[in-house]
């Protein structure tokens, strides 16, 4: 997904539940793309470069993990309506 079709899914599903599944399945995927990604690396990279690659992965599905917080109370919130 490119950033710029994320931000207008994100711009949009502040008010639409369609945009905001959608969005929503996004983010579930790069977070298991994530933990395949995590996997994939630890069996390859050298010991030195790990620490480092996994810091920044844990900060990305911390990223995510709070935006699809939000973003699922965004969704019951949409069902309401």
């Amino acid at each position: 997904m490119t950033d710029a079709r994320r931000a207008d899914l994100r711009k949009r599903a502040i008010h639409d539940l369609k945009s905001a599944l959608e969005l929503r399945r996004e983010l579930q995927d790069e977070l298991a793309s994530n933990a395949f990604g995590k996997r994939e690396m630890l069996a390859t990279l050298p010991e030195g470069q790990r620490t480092s690659v996994l810091t920044e992965i844990a900060a990305a599905d911390h990223r995510l993990r709070s935006e699809l917080l939000q973003l699922n109370a965004t969704i019951e919130r949409l069902k309401l309506k």
